[in-house]
């Protein structure tokens, strides 16, 4: 009796502790992994792999002279630290996404005293932060000390003049995307951008309807139907084929049917960049489109066209890190509504 006892637990034990059939609040059946505490790993460097999710590509470390003087940057820079500290991932409830979207639109029209808006984020397990950075005044959402969950990482700018809304789902991943959203965000008039705290092996963010960066996505387009929401990826070259694998960047809104937006934004780029260097999805290449991206579906459920998919390939993202120029001119060329 013993011996047959000792066979099940062998049998059986280490299925249970490697996952677990479960329906996910998306109301999606299927095997969920067991939740695991992972932390930043700074000399990480190896892209896909689920176990190493922090490379420190994207740790948000100060880089620069400029950074190194700059308040803000710095402000910025240790907050994201801190999302990404560890987290065990779980999926979200829908009534919290509803809460989230919910107070973020009360907190971007400015309906709730400062005092109440820190208490009922706190409810919620999220953090809010002000900063100055020069004449702006910044607030960035991160999850609360103890409470990391894979829930996304936000920041906004107050008085901005721009509708350019930036997004960066795959930041572990597509290594460098993270910290060219960061510098585009702390450089131009940016109005809010977000990023991603759990690799996409674990929750791929930009295909998931349950998820804080759709609600994020849904409250600033309620605060600002003009909101452009400019996505920014990356691919690797060799994997692609005809024009795809010579292009720097592939340009979609994620339709088969490029509207006014993409079409401008891919030949501004193209004049600014290089004719070769830039694709419009599907016109000329036939890859990387992003059509079935989940936050395209937001915008496009909120009736509005202003949604971008931004694919950039391995040696242009290291060009856009490093050169502020060049960021620059890659902001102007976006047709994004003024």
């Amino acid at each position: 009796m013993n011996n047959a006892y000792i066979v099940v637990v062998l049998i059986v034990t280490p299925l249970a502790c490697v996952c677990r059939m479960n329906m996910n609040p998306a109301g999606h059946a299927g095997v969920e992994s067991a939740p695991i505490v992972r932390r930043a790993t700074e000399g990480a460097e190896e892209k896909g792999n689920p176990a190493v999710l922090f490379p420190k590509d994207e740790l948000g470390n100060v880089e620069t002279t400029a950074e190194k003087s700059s308040t803000g940057s710095k402000r910025l820079n240790e907050l994201m630290k801190l999302s990404i500290r560890e987290s065990v991932f779980e999926y979200p409830h829908p009534a919290e996404l509803d809460r989230f979207e919910q107070l973020l639109v009360a907190t971007l029209e400015k309906n709730i005293s400062a005092e109440k808006l820190n208490l009922r984020w706190s409810d919620e397990g999220w953090n809010l932060e002000r900063w100055n950075s020069g004449a702006r005044e910044c607030f960035a959402l991160r999850e609360a000390d103890g409470q990391l969950r894979g829930r996304g990482f936000f920041a906004f700018q107050t008085g901005h003049q721009s509708n350019l809304v930036l997004q960066a789902p795959h930041r572990f991943f597509d290594l460098g995307s993270g910290t060219i959203v960061r510098k585009m965000f702390q450089e131009s008039d940016c109005f809010a951008a977000a990023w991603n705290t759990v690799h996409r092996k674990q929750f791929d963010l930009a295909h998931q309807d349950d998820h804080f960066i759709n609600a994020f996505t849904r409250a600033v387009l309620k605060v600002n139907a003009d909101a452009a929401i400019v996505q920014i990826h990356g691919f690797n070259s060799d994997k692609l084929s005809g024009l795809g694998s010579t292009a720097k960047v592939i340009v979609s809104d994620s339709t088969i049917y490029p509207g006014r937006i993409a079409r401008s934004t891919a030949a501004n780029l193209k004049q600014t960049f290089g004719q070769n260097n830039v694709r419009l999805f599907p016109i000329e290449v036939d890859q990387l489109g992003g059509t079935q991206n989940a936050q395209a579906n937001v915008v496009l459920n909120a009736g509005s066209a202003s949604f971008l998919h931004l694919e950039i390939n391995q040696s242009f993202r290291k060009d856009l890190k490093t050169t502020r120029k060049k960021r620059q001119q890659f902001v102007d060329s976006l047709a994004i509504p003024q």
